[in-house]
């Protein structure tokens, strides 16, 4: 019986050690300072004693000034590598972030970087410039052939600024006439 108890013994201890695993994850971006708006890309990679781990889901956590934080969740490759892009908000706060990626399959295993928001860069408005335009007129030469007559009036030279004004109190007493009958058109 005690050889029995013994052998219990060894058996349940050997079942209780267990071989220890190595989990790797890592987490990086690709810059180490941002503006407001920008995209953070987001990747790392997850093994298993060094070798890749597939399919297996990632949280990460993105954490900034204020308690300000959002999270984002994609699995890995087959090569055990995984990425998210990020755009951070316009009007995202200056300050430092924290990323952090963690794997809750099969053990829990968490990393973290961090990156800066940097205020967004002000513009400078020059000072408004002023455009002289200078317009220069010249006068046209008098014509060099004579005006020709046109019903009694020279069109062309000197009488040609009065014409519009003969043809416009031409027409006026046309049509006052057509009014009060005085004229007939087209009637005998």
């Amino acid at each position: 019986m005690r050889r029995f108890l013994l052998i219990l013994a060894l058996l349940t201890l050997a079942s209780a050690i267990v071989v220890a695993q190595t989990y790797n994850l890592t987490v990086t971006t690709n810059s180490p300072t941002y503006y407001p708006g920008d995209t953070v890309l987001i990747q790392g990679k997850f093994t298993q004693d060094g070798n890749p781990v597939g399919s297996a889901p990632i949280e990460i956590g993105i954490y900034g000034p204020g308690g300000w934080s959002t999270i984002l969740i994609v699995s890995t490759k087959p090569d055990g590598t995984y990425s998210a892009n990020y755009t951070l908000p316009s009007d995202a706060t200056p300050g430092n972030y924290n990323v952090t990626a963690c794997s809750y399959l099969p053990v829990v295993v968490c990393n973290s970087t961090t990156f800066e928001v940097l205020s967004p860069p002000t513009t400078t408005t020059p000072p408004p410039t002023t455009t002289t335009t200078t317009v220069t007129t010249t006068t046209a030469p008098p014509p060099t052939t004579a005006p020709a007559p046109v019903g009694g009036l020279l069109v062309g030279g000197s009488n040609s600024s009065h014409l519009k004004y003969y043809l416009l109190a031409a027409i006026v007493v046309a049509g006052a006439l057509l009014y009060f009958g005085k004229v007939r058109v087209g009637h005998k």
